[in-house]
């Protein structure tokens, strides 16, 4: 049963379009992050992207999906809601939607329940698993993944070495900085995909 609810509201920007005039792929994703704030919001957690909460969410994987072009003076909207709930970690969903309800982006997220001192993970409590039972949702065909697999990434290849070794091509150089940092010095997901970005041309 689809018990999405919406999150977050806003528009597009044209200083937030790329140079064809659509919004740009780190701008999606600074929306998804605001939406996923008002979604662990109504899983009780309001300060899990605050320096006072003593708990937050780590993203562990996350799949994007971009359904339908928005271009600047759209208005758009999100509903979130939970896919499943684990022991420390959760499987989230947000769709990004046009005005009219037509779905522009989907998120799928996996998120652990960590300390937010030194994101060491610890159970959900159960006032949030049962404000996260009201959530369910199961994931609409739109949001499925079309040519992976959405299994846990159980050992990450990047790193420098093999990028060397592989003969991969450097396709941005730069320094992170401050402003690119949350609350807890790590580097914002909007920021990273954003370089991704620049760097394709």
């Amino acid at each position: 049963m689809d018990r999405t609810v919406e999150v977050w509201s806003g528009g597009v920007n044209t200083w937030e379009c790329d140079e064809m005039g659509h919004l740009n792929v780190r701008f999606w994703v600074a929306k998804a992050m605001e939406s996923l704030a008002g979604l662990t919001r109504l899983m009780g957690m309001p300060d899990a992207f605050a320096r006072s909460g003593g708990a937050t969410l780590v993203i562990r994987d996350l799949h994007m999906r971009f359904l339908r072009e928005a271009r600047a003076g759209a208005c758009l909207w999100a509903s979130g809601g939970v896919v499943a709930l684990g022991e420390t970690d959760a499987d989230l969903l947000l769709v990004l939607r046009h005005a009219d309800g037509t779905p522009a982006a989907t998120f799928r997220l996996r998120a652990g329940h960590a300390t937010a001192s030194d994101l060491r993970p610890f159970p959900w409590p159960q006032r949030i698993r049962t404000a996260c039972a009201a959530l369910m949702t199961e994931v609409p065909d739109f949001a499925a993944p079309r040519s992976i697999n959405l299994s846990p990434v159980t050992e990450s290849r990047a790193n420098l070495a093999f990028a060397e070794r592989t003969g991969m091509t450097r396709i941005g150089l730069g320094t992170v900085r401050a402003d690119e940092l949350d609350v807890f010095g790590r580097m914002r997901p909007e920021m990273f995909i954003g370089r991704v970005s620049d760097g394709v041309a």
